[in-house]
Formats: structure tokens, sequence, C-alpha cells
């Protein structure tokens, strides 16, 4: 906790994946400051973030040549850190966190959760994470339709599934747009390729939990009740769930693109002109997706809370703010001095402390006073409690600068810091304070517990990962199939039961239980 780390200027030699927006990584400002408070330098070994960067570092790691000291930004996944880690090339951080650390055993003792999800299954850490930031993160299955649509044809929100299908019924049937022409409405569409974006997913809530796949290890379309997992998708409800999807999509509510376009196509199909709409309604994290940013359109739109199905079952998607990815491991080419002072170094990464211009501030927002400042008594945040901080040049964390680097280095943002930031507008439509409320609408709903990031043994993870492959794509078309009308859920469910059992579900399941009671000593 004393700064700066060593009295003379220390050298770490780092490989590091860097995101566009940083345009130049060795004269960043944030970098720079990192430097001057801790006098150690990085020597930088750099890789463009993309589709090959991943491919690249597995390379470097498995030829174990010439390594650098420190790997950062590589997001490593838990079955690559244990991987390297069982071949020594990465280091275990266990021994250097509790000596050497001081931010970071805080963390681990304030929120225990995150040490288990960092511990690989040998019970060493390779890798420090980062967590997303935000409350609607954690919310992001959103069900957006256009207000002006309902007011049209003189109906409300609706919050169960049958007042659902008359308000799409209704968008197919009058001139919900109000451009004179009723048949070019078109009720629900979607897209497999926007985040939260699943077809149907919505629908399926109001019948069984559905997270709707994702890019989260634990987004699988799996239930956890009183530490046990299983499939949602071989469930009775999950029948039913699928007759209703397939009664809209009979009836011409459901766009039958839904399954087959990407995000840019649906955006072109959202809109007749700027302010006309050709879609009422759709499912995705943000209304932006579909719709141009800052138009019309948007403002038309706003989120419908979970639906209540014919047995009274009302949830919704729940993804948790795990860490994700590691951003930071040491290589066995350190040597032992180096190796505590790269974890002194990324400590400060995780400082937070309020009133000062902390490491976790610095790295994510920038200069303090400048980008972002400590907030003043008196002042609010948009979740109506006191504030703790604020954007002072707002909306600027994913655009290019060369100021700060955002989700570069490893760092625990501590559930319902985001949000606490002090209000910036009163614009019902500001991104980061709309979402929110929105969210609140969803929150009452979310189960009480999801499967948890796990971590495996190599066998299981090679294993769990072939398995989980095949699993989620024959029940991805399945689902597509059986509410087209492609496969019958009358006559082929027997089938497509009996289908699971060559794809290896039960061993599938097997694997994920041991993991958790192995990580989580249940």
């Amino acid at each position: 906790g004393q700064f700066p780390i060593v009295e003379e200027m220390f050298t770490l030699k780092a490989i590091a994946i860097i995101a566009p927006i940083v345009p130049d990584i060795s004269t960043n400002w944030s970098i720079k400051w990192f430097e001057d408070k801790t006098n150690v330098r990085i020597e930088w070994d750099t890789i463009t973030q993309g589709p090959a960067a991943s491919d690249r570092i597995n390379l470097i790691l498995s030829a174990a040549g010439d390594l650098p000291d420190v790997l950062i930004n590589t997001e490593m996944t838990n079955d690559q850190q244990f991987l390297y880690g069982s071949q020594g090339i990465l280091v275990p951080l266990n021994d250097l966190i509790e000596k050497h650390s001081i931010e970071i055993k805080r963390i681990f003792s304030d929120y225990p959760y995150v040490r288990q999800q960092l511990t690989q299954a040998d019970g060493n850490i390779y890798g420090l994470a980062t967590n997303p930031v935000a409350f609607h993160s954690t919310l992001s299955q959103k069900f957006w339709i256009n207000r002006e649509w309902l007011n049209r044809v003189g109906v409300d929100i609706p919050t169960t599934t049958e007042e659902m299908y008359k308000v799409l019924k209704a968008f197919k049937d009058q001139d919900a747009n109000g451009n004179g022409n009723p048949s070019d409405e078109i009720p629900y569409s979607g897209t497999r390729s926007a985040a939260r974006g699943r077809p149907g997913a919505f629908f399926m809530n109001a019948f069984i939990y559905d997270d709707g796949f994702g890019d989260a290890q634990n987004s699988n379309r799996l239930v956890l009740e009183n530490g046990k997992i299983f499939p949602a998708y071989t469930q009775p409800a999950w029948r039913e769930g699928l007759r209703y999807n397939h009664r809209l999509y009979t009836d011409g509510l459901f766009d039958p693109e839904a399954f087959v376009q990407d995000s840019s196509q649906l955006r072109t199909l959202t809109q007749i002109s700027p302010t006309v709409a050709r879609v009422g309604s759709f499912q995705m994290m943000h209304v932006n997706w579909a719709t141009p940013f800052g138009g019309e359109l948007e403002k038309q739109y706003e989120a419908v809370p979970p639906l209540m199905g014919p047995q009274g079952v009302r949830t919704t998607a729940y993804y948790p703010l795990n860490l994700r990815g590691s951003k930071f491991s040491i290589t066995s080419a350190a040597d032992e001095v180096t190796r505590i002072i790269a974890l002194k170094y990324m400590d400060l990464a995780h400082e937070l402390e309020s009133g000062k211009e902390s490491g976790h501030m610095v790295h994510f927002f920038g200069q303090m006073g400048v980008d972002w400042r400590w907030a003043e008594p008196g002042e609010m945040a948009y979740t109506g409690e006191p504030a703790l901080w604020k954007q002072i040049v707002p909306g600027t964390v994913a655009q290019e600068n060369n100021k700060y680097h955002g989700h570069f280095y490893p760092r625990f943002t501590p559930p319902g810091f985001f949000d606490r930031q002090v209000f910036i507008s009163d614009n019902p439509f500001e991104v980061e304070s709309r979402l929110y409320r929105e969210s609140l609408k969803y929150d009452p709903f979310k189960p009480a517990e999801v499967v948890p990031p796990l971590n495996y043994t190599l066998a299981e993870a090679q294993e769990w990962a072939e398995l989980r492959a095949q699993i989620n794509t024959y029940v991805e078309e399945s689902f597509a199939r059986f509410v087209t009308g492609d496969m019958n859920i009358e006559r082929d469910w027997d089938r497509y039961l009996a289908e699971f059992k060559s794809l290896g579900l039960d061993r599938y399941i097997e694997i994920m239980q041991t993991a958790y009671n192995r990580q989580y000593g249940k």
C-alpha cells in the first residue's frame, strides 16, 4: 500500500491485447499515471484486439519459449488458465495475493464469491479478471414494445401471455403505426445475433426459466434449484412455452425472419421512416440495437415487465455481475522479485477509495477533476440514492481516446457502485439512467439462484465443451423448428427428448454438478 513500489525504475515485460479505442498504449495517460505512482514501467508487446488475438496468445504460451513477465488483457478462459497453469507456464497467484496485496485481499474478504470464481479446479488462482459494472447488465433480456402503437390500438402494456397475444394480434390487424397502411406492421421480430436477443426467450420465461443462451459460461438455458442443476429444455413447462411461441408464429404474429436475420437487418427492418416503425416489439439488451441512436424511433419504445404465464410463472433471465476472462497473469519467466512487483502493481488497479485518485477510477475513467470527480454533498444519483461519483465527460469510455483504457486492467467494481453516479441529465432517454429505470421492472422477477461460473479440470473442460456445443446447437435448432412447425410439438416431443441421450445430456449435467459441488462446497 505504499508507493512507489520500488525506489529505482523497474521494467515489466508484458504481452497485451489492445483495443482499437486505445491509439498508443505507450503514451496513454493512465498508464503513465501508474508508472509515476509505482515507479514500474511496462515494456509493451501488443496484439491488436480481434478474432486472431486469442490464437496468437495460445501460440506464444504453447511454445513456452521467450515468455514475457506478465500477460495483460488476454481474456484467457478458465480452461486456458488451468491448462497453462498445470503446465507451469502460468504462476499461481494465491501466495502472492496473501502476502503482498491489500486491495485484492480486501475484495476477497468483502465479496467471497470473487475468490471462488477465480479459483481453478486445482485450488490455484492463475489470473485476475474484471466484472461488468451496471445494474442493467444483470437484467438485460429486455422486451421492447412500441408505446405509440399501443395507444393507437387502444390497449395498455400486456401483463400476461394472453394479453400479449391480443396486443400482437391488434398490431397485425390494425394500422398500428398510423401510416394509413394496415398491412405493413410486423408485430414481433428479433435476431439471434444481438445480445440477449434470442427470439422467443422472453415469452418462455412465462413458462420456465430461459436465459436465452449468452456469452457467459453459465448461460445455457439451465436451472439451479437447491444446489441441483437441470436443463430447462427437457421439462414439460418448456413444451408449453413452445406451444405458445408456435401459436404466435402460426397466427402471423412472430416474424419468421427473426431466426435468420442479423442485427443490421433487424435495424433496417424496424423503420419505414425516421418516425414510422414497422416492428411493434422485439427482445434485446438495448432498444438502440434495433433503432437509430438518438433518433425519434427509440423514444417510441419502452420495456415490458416479465409476463405471467397460465400457471402463474413469471420470471426473467438473470446475469449476475460475475468475473469474466483473465486480464492479468504472471508467467514462469518472471523471477520471484518480479512476481511480487507485478502483483503489487496490479493491486493498485483494484484500489477504490473515495476522495482520492484511486487506481480503479484512473484506468477506468481517467483523470480526477477532468474526466471524473467524486460526488459532492447533496448530489443525487439516478438510483435515487446519494451519489458517489460523477462522469465530467460522460459517455466517452467506449470512444477512442488515449486518456484511459476502460476494461484493460483487472478490477472489481462493487455491485451498485457504477449506478451511484451523479444524475447528469433530465433527458428521459439518456442511456444509463434509462436502462437503470427499465431494469427495475425486471428485478422483482429474477430467480433466487442461477448457475454460477464453473471451473473444470482439463479432462472435464474438454468433454464439457464438446457436449455443450452439440447440445446447445440441438436445442437452438429444435426451438426454431418447433416454433415454425418444422417439428411437431405433439408428435415429435418424445423423439426430441430421446435425442438428448445420444448427445450425452446426462454426462453434461454430471460434469457441471461435480464442478459446482467442488467449487461452491455443496
